[in-house]
């Protein structure tokens, strides 16, 4: 009986100390720290994000690297476009994250300044303490009259009214021992699906009635597990997930200095050709392309995409295909030197 008791006491003590945890202000980093990340987009089409639950192991040992960045804490007024109403900012792949950040929650901030004449996109996140079985839900929207114009559109109208509504769910759905080419950590795994819904319309000269616009702009919807664990300043880990559900990038925390810290950029306006675009349009209107230009895609949800693109003689050519219907932000950082345009996609 003896041996038995013993046993017992020591299985109750593993179970402790792969307790799951929660997640608070002190988790995530502050101004002047600096992570590294490693990133695989080479991935097999049956990789998967692993189980959700509790006590999960979810083993990435064997994930590869093509890609490698800086994660750079900055004041958000170092960075043009900044949101007000942001206290932290993130550089990451050349291009800033906005976040609000306290003792009660962290959120994110969008600007939509460059895109739209509109207020941030400012969407809560998580809730402190944030623990396993948590869910953040918040949503806003956003009424904006523009004119087809500001998006390189040729239409009979005089004006546009867009109104995108968003979404974003946060919910913890597993804890356990991730384990990465880097090390083994107890995390939270942190599944985030963000939807905005998009609606556009014109009004008719001299009419003065609005009709909806002759493309789909669709809805977006993104998915990304993120895992997070105490003490971490940032994810440890991130997978990124297409429309189909499959994995097309997966990064990791690595210890290495994996890239420099990116200065802070001039912004010009480029010009996109042809917008609304269908499988490729063409970047234009920086002096120079050079060929350490880097792309960044976000959606009306601050949602960053992958995409492919080629520079040829100078003109940036980026492919749309793999976009879904709707309205982006697109940013160019070359030298330092940073291009932004509005695009449109419609297939």
């Amino acid at each position: 009986m003896k041996h038995t008791i013993t046993f017992a006491f020591a299985c109750l003590l593993g179970l402790a100390s792969k307790a799951q945890i929660t997640l608070d202000e002190s988790d995530f980093g502050s101004i002047g720290d600096v992570l590294y990340y490693a990133t695989d987009t080479t991935l097999p089409t049956n990789f998967t994000v692993g189980a959700s639950g509790a006590n999960v192991t979810w083993n990435f040992a064997t994930v590869g690297s093509n890609y490698s960045d800086s994660a750079v804490f900055v004041q958000p007024s170092e960075v043009v476009g900044a949101p007000e109403e942001a206290n932290l900012a993130v550089v990451q792949d050349d291009f800033p994250e906005f976040y609000y950040i306290d003792s009660n929650g962290i959120s994110t901030l969008q600007p939509t300044d460059g895109f739209i004449d509109g207020p941030p996109v400012s969407l809560s996140l998580m809730r402190f303490p944030f623990g396993y079985g948590d869910t953040e839900r918040d949503s806003t929207e956003l009424k904006i009259v523009t004119t087809p114009a500001e998006f390189g559109l040729d239409l009979p109208f005089d004006s546009l009214r867009i109104t995108v509504n968003v979404t974003s769910v946060s919910v913890v759905d597993g804890w356990g021992t991730l384990t990465t080419p880097t090390d083994s950590y107890i995390t939270l795994r942190v599944k985030n699906t963000s939807d905005a819904e998009i609606t556009v319309e014109g009004k008719v000269p001299f009419i003065g009635t609005w009709t909806p616009l002759p493309f789909d702009a669709g809805n977006q919807r993104t998915v990304q597990y993120r895992w997070f664990g105490n003490g971490a300043k940032y994810h440890l880990a991130s997978a990124e997930l297409n429309d189909s559900g499959r994995v097309v990038s997966f990064s990791y925390q690595t210890n290495g200095i994996l890239a420099s810290i990116p200065t802070v950029q001039n912004t010009v306006n480029m010009k996109a050709s042809p917008n609304p675009s269908n499988t490729f349009t063409t970047l234009s209107q920086l002096p120079d392309f050079g060929k350490q230009a880097t792309v960044a895609v976000f959606d009306m949800a601050g949602r960053q995409y992958q995409v492919n693109y080629t520079i040829q003689q100078n003109k940036l050519v980026l492919e749309t295909s793999t976009l879904v219907n709707g309205l982006y932000q697109v940013y160019v950082l070359d030298g330092n030197t940073q291009g932004i345009t509005k695009l449109v996609v419609q297939h």
